[in-house]
């Protein structure tokens, strides 16, 4: 197991907690070199691209694109917030909050959510931007919120869950969870479920709360803390939980990936791995970027491993996209890499921006949008080439 590195360190302090924070991208690892591609597989075509968010900057956050209908949604580190037309890469419209954006944003109940470094939660119109409300919560938010037409489900750094009332802001309901003494610099976004709302804690422990007051269900921890030192016993969730057939799909952080029953948090199957990046489902399968770089295949029903690709082995990635037949993820000198589905053979890759990627990969109506960590937007159409679909 390799163990992070101290190269930037951070400090929270709330009126709860006081912890100290490491950077998940601070872990130094050797890169392989990129692999050698023999022809071009994917005839990738630029449909358009927009340069006008500012991304994250230095800041730490989980900043992604938000999708709804007819809108793609960026929101940046200086606080501002563009809708785009999906089609062209036009401005529908573009506020300006004046507040360091670091989570979302994401669209819920006709409204697009943000979260910010200091502890803000902003909900605007989506149809124009104009502004609908804004609440307070104890401590930065690095995860983006969630909800649905009753509520918003914040997730914050220094381990509390806030619900707040969809339509004006209105704290409905707070739980407050102890954090260790170290932790990763970033938080899994909760998730609902039914009756419940998902989320993953920087103890290693998934967490079904109640969606009308928060009161925990039940909880599993998702691996087994170990190590004499804190860094050796850092366990944290920070990936964002995923949900298929009734189904959770969970990781931690030098843990291990684990498939529970929905409805009572019961344990299918667990695998030893490590990954604070996120998960994608297919069919039959999940698919993992690992904290070191490797790319992961396991069958849905007994976590079997597939195939992993070894390629990318330290290069930061993103969590895994799906498209076709292909795994897509970015890495962090902003190469978007195209692995085969179905035995992890590397394809092909694309350069979409040198400040990086971590953000997910969006497809939408066959157009493929790419976010960088600096705040390039690029759109792509994707036809294959060659008749790679028979071997993936």
């Amino acid at each position: 197991m390799h163990f992070i590195k101290w190269m930037s360190i951070g400090f929270l302090s709330t009126a709860l907690v006081a912890c100290t924070t490491i950077d998940h991208r601070s872990e130094t690892l050797p890169k392989k070199p990129l692999p050698v591609v023999t022809g071009n597989v994917m005839n990738t075509k630029v449909v358009w691209s927009n340069s006008q968010s500012a991304g994250l900057g230095k800041s730490h956050g989980k900043l992604r694109l938000g999708v709804a209908g007819s809108q793609i949604i960026v929101a940046d580190h200086k606080g501002k917030i563009l809708s785009l037309d999906p089609k062209t890469g036009k401005t529908h419209w573009e506020i300006a909050t004046k507040q360091p954006i670091t989570a979302g944003p994401s669209v819920i109940h006709e409204q697009v959510v943000v979260g910010t470094q200091d502890g803000h939660v902003l909900a605007f119109q989506l149809a124009n931007g104009a502004k609908r409300w804004e609440s307070t919560v104890h401590g930065s938010i690095l995860a983006s919120p969630q909800g649905n037409s009753e509520a918003v489900f914040v997730h914050v750094m220094d381990g509390s869950v806030f619900a707040f009332r969809a339509d004006d802001g209105k704290e409905l309901w707070r739980y407050v969870s102890h954090t260790p003494p170290l932790m990763l610099r970033r938080s899994s976004s909760p998730v609902v479920y039914k009756n419940h709302v998902l989320v993953g804690f920087a103890t290693g422990k998934l967490k079904a709360l109640d969606k009308k007051d928060g009161v925990p269900d039940w909880e599993r921890e998702i691996g087994v803390s170990e190590g004499r030192s804190d860094p050796q016993r850092m366990l944290d969730i920070s990936a964002d939980p995923v949900v298929k057939d009734n189904r959770i799909y969970a990781v931690s952080y030098q843990g291990k990936i684990a498939a529970l029953q929905g409805d009572t948090g019961k344990l299918i199957w667990e695998q030893p791995l490590s990954s604070h990046s996120g998960i994608a489902t297919s069919h039959q399968d999940l698919f993992v970027s690992d904290h070191t770089g490797v790319l992961w295949a396991l069958a849905q029903n007994s976590g079997q491993v597939l195939w992993k690709q070894e390629a990318l082995y330290g290069r930061q990635l993103s969590a895994p996209a799906l498209l076709d037949n292909f795994v897509l993820v970015g890495d962090e000198e902003g190469y978007l890499h195209w692995i085969s589905k179905r035995d992890g053979t590397y394809v092909g890759r694309i350069k979409v921006d040198g400040s990086g990627i971590e953000a997910t990969p969006i497809i939408k109506d066959n157009i493929l949008y790419v976010l960088s960590r600096g705040g390039k937007i690029v759109a792509y159409t994707v036809s294959p080439i060659e008749d790679i679909a028979k071997r993936s």
